[in-house]
């Protein structure tokens, strides 16, 4: 062969293996695109309110984020089957199975968005985790068709994979330098810049619209990149403990009981507390606020069952991008209202109707000092009311926990968790058509836990214990929304909390802004705690407190305040927005130029509240 020839054939394989990269880098663009714009299809509701113009500014920036995942994971195998330059049917699989991870990520992340409303990380993991109760086939029953269009789409681009055959001769050292320089090339704008750092999924607020993040990022990007977010040294710089303990003991000890009811997904759109933006479904709830001190701005610390436990028991708001629970932090010395209360000769109890292991319930409160824990292995009744999914239907287990209560001793601090009204919301036959099935799948499960509420009340009227027993009832979080103003990234937490006693609470409402970690301190303040404790959250009575909640929402730390909600980059507590939320209630004006005083005054207090937390959870002193 002349040397002529030997190079035109080197060329030759030169082309064909940049062309074989080029193909396969617009194969996986094309498929994360396709992901993309399923994931706003299928969402339609909880965007459709930003404009066809702010939406698909959005998906091209998405481009960025994909450029990333491709680069760090799709690229390599693209290098390997071209340094090789032969049909390796290991790269084959390897792509392929690439492609089945990919789809199923943003499978589960698409269906489960309404729900969680943010886009999950690693969180992603837990329908594959010990703790959920519901069988992975639930969900595929549930969202078939969207199952079946994964697989679909997982088939076709694996038949398309396999027919981009690549069979050449071995590569020699130019064409080895030539695809190397490619994708030398290809590195930083993959890179997402020339920024000394890679870009980051907590980046998406540098580009788009707060309200928009979940459509610019990446399933499986987030699942692969470290959930923990970097703290700026600012907030933990501190060398004295910030934030202080309060001496609650002013009065004589006072120990009544107290009863805390856990609402499962009870949004505040499903109650009476929705501003009448939409019908509710929990008239016996609704009964009840009447006769109680109503929270009416009240926030659940997380969206998941898992965040509102330590936002409950030992007042921690989940401020980073996992629960609390899956991070270093929970290693840490927490105290709780088992222990506190355990101390003065209180009794401790929590009642939940699924396994013990779900969502890791039993293991946080056993470390926080419970006495006792009561799940379905200890249900006498399991095979006859048990719902086919999570465990027992609610109606039974309230019946249960009623008749539990009757036996305990006093003072006590009895908890339960219901489960009825998450998904798949499953009532009892005999109840099936009772409830208004409204415009949501969860509508008539709401109204089947307010029902058995109601019976539960009825029953425990007559118990010896009711009379000195202060109840306080509220959602673990909220669900899925039809109304745009709980889809807010504060609205997304509201919830309704109430304090139930008719001898010892004085029924009326609190309208400045409270949450589930204000529980705790809140307690201590009823019974005059009888030493001094640091509490994150503030009691409800407390003039001077700050009211306020504090959420870590799509890679933002936001503070809510008595109708304005302000937020921060988590990466670099540069202001991104600040909502008039009396005046906005749908939070699609972005005031934060117009009211610079206001977001100054929430900066500084957010700041101030995040070096306390961060500080105080580095230095292992939270409480």
């Amino acid at each position: 062969m002349t040397e002529k020839n030997k190079r035109s054939i080197e060329n030759v394989a030169i082309r064909i293996a940049i062309r074989h990269i080029i193909r396969h880098l617009l194969f996986a663009f094309g498929l994360l695109f396709i992901l993309r714009i399923l994931f706003l299809l299928y969402n339609w509701e909880q965007f459709s309110n930003s404009g066809v113009v702010a939406l698909t500014e959005t998906v091209i920036q998405g481009f960025r984020f994909d450029l990333k995942l491709i680069y760090y994971s799709w690229l390599p195998l693209l290098l390997l089957d071209c340094l090789t330059l032969r049909s390796y049917w290991a790269v084959r699989s390897i792509q392929q199975i690439w492609v089945a991870v990919v789809c199923l990520n943003s499978g589960i992340d698409t269906g489960f968005f309404a729900f969680s409303k943010v886009r999950n990380g690693r969180e992603i993991l837990m329908f594959l985790d010990h703790s959920n109760n519901i069988s992975l086939w639930t969900y595929v029953a549930d969202y078939w068709l969207f199952a079946v269009l994964i697989v679909i789409l997982v088939v076709l681009a694996s038949r398309l994979l396999r027919n981009w055959r690549a069979d050449w001769p071995p590569m020699k050292g130019q064409r080895t330098l030539v695809v190397l320089t490619l994708a030398a090339l290809l590195f930083i704008p993959m890179r997402g810049g020339f920024s000394g750092r890679p870009l980051r999924s907590s980046d998406a607020h540098l580009y788009v619209r707060n309200e928009l993040v979940p459509i610019a990022l990446n399933s499986t990007l987030l699942l692969v990149e470290q959930d923990i977010p970097e703290i700026p040294d600012e907030l933990t710089a501190s060398t004295v403990l910030p934030g202080k303990s309060r001496y609650y003991g002013d009065d004589s000890l006072f120990k009544p009981n107290f009863i805390l009811i856990f609402l499962e997904s009870f949004g505040k759109e499903y109650t009476g507390l929705n501003h009448n933006y939409t019908f509710n479904y929990t008239p016996n709830l609704n009964e009840l606020m009447a006769k109680s001190l109503v929270c009416t701005d009240a926030y659940a610390t997380g969206l998941r069952s898992v965040d509102a436990v330590p936002g409950v028991y030992s007042g921690v708001p989940r401020l980073g991008s996992t629960s609390f629970t899956k991070t270093p932090y929970a290693f840490n010395r927490l105290e709780s209202i088992n222990s506190l209360l355990g101390n003065i000769g209180y009794s401790t109890h929590f009642y939940h109707g699924a396994e013990s292991s779900t969502m890791g319930f039993h293991a946080f409160l056993k470390s926080g000092g419970l006495d006792r824990y009561q799940s379905i292995a200890d249900y006498p009744k399991s095979d006859q009311d048990h719902d086919g999914h999570w465990g027992i239907y609610d109606g039974a287990y309230l019946d249960y926990f009623k008749t539990e209560l009757d036996t305990m001793r006093q003072p006590f601090l009895a908890s339960v968790f219901t489960l009825s009204s998450h998904h798949p919301y499953s009532i009892p036959n005999e109840w099936k058509d009772s409830f208004d099935q409204g415009s949501l799948e969860i509508h008539a499960s709401i109204g089947y836990t307010d029902r058995m509420l109601a019976e539960f009340f009825k029953k425990a009227e007559r118990s010896a214990w009711f009379e000195n027993t202060i109840f306080i009832i509220m959602a673990d979080h909220s669900s899925e929304n039809a109304m745009h103003a709980y889809r807010t990234p504060s609205g997304k937490y509201e919830i309704p909390l109430l304090f139930y006693s008719p001898k010892w609470i004085q029924a009326g409402s609190i309208n400045e802004t409270t949450g589930q970690t204000d529980v705790l301190p809140t307690i201590l303040d009823l019974i005059n705690y009888p030493d001094s404790v640091y509490t994150f959250g503030e009691s409800i009575f407390d003039a001077d407190r700050k009211s306020l909640a504090m959420h870590n929402d799509n890679f933002t730390y936001h503070i809510t305040q008595n109708g304005w909600n302000y937020g921060v980059s988590q990466n670099d507590l540069e202001p991104i927005f600040l909502y008039d939320k009396i005046n906005d209630p749908n939070c699609l004006i972005n005031v934060l130029d117009k009211n610079p005083d206001k977001a100054s005054d929430l900066d500084s207090l957010l700041r101030l509240k995040l070096s306390e937390y961060h500080t105080r959870m580095e230095m292992n002193a939270f409480n």
